[in-house]
């Protein structure tokens, strides 16, 4: 992108709009900018049940790693990690959609405590619409 916008800038020398004017632009544009939608498993034609669930391992890319009292252990290779969530849930995020409630996280992440699920969805602060069973937290793509 950027070597397209150095050639557009070496073609097009003469400047049409003041910095004011590209300012007010550059407002307007993420004002307006609605980010495309796209659903993935349709697309590809992937079945919901056809995802592999759970928290993969940073270390040896092995799933599901264990919940064990707060910490990601991978049984695999031992190795623990307190985030290692956050991976999966960006997944998530791409595969099915940006929205969360605790059941939905626990079948995800594979792990069998609503309190554990509770606790992660708490922990990471997220925007949340709902109450009791109802709730949904808002899963951002940039964490």
């Amino acid at each position: 992108m950027l070597e397209k916008i150095e050639s557009l800038r070496k073609l097009y020398k003469d400047k049409k709009l003041t910095s004011e004017e590209l300012r007010k632009l550059g407002k307007r544009l993420l004002k307006h900018h609605t980010p495309q939608k796209v659903d993935v498993l349709a697309r590809y034609q992937i079945a919901k049940s056809d995802l592999l669930m759970g928290v993969h391992c940073p270390n040896c890319r092995s799933l599901p790693m264990k919940r064990r009292q707060g910490i990601w252990v991978c049984p695999t290779c031992l190795f623990s990690s307190k985030d290692a969530h956050i991976a999966a849930l960006k997944d998530y995020v791409l595969l099915l959609q940006p929205e969360i409630t605790n059941q939905q996280l626990k079948e995800f992440l594979q792990i069998q405590s609503s309190a554990s699920a509770h606790h992660i969805l708490m922990t990471m602060n997220l925007p949340h619409t709902g109450k009791t069973k109802g709730r949904k937290y808002l899963l951002p793509l940039d964490e």
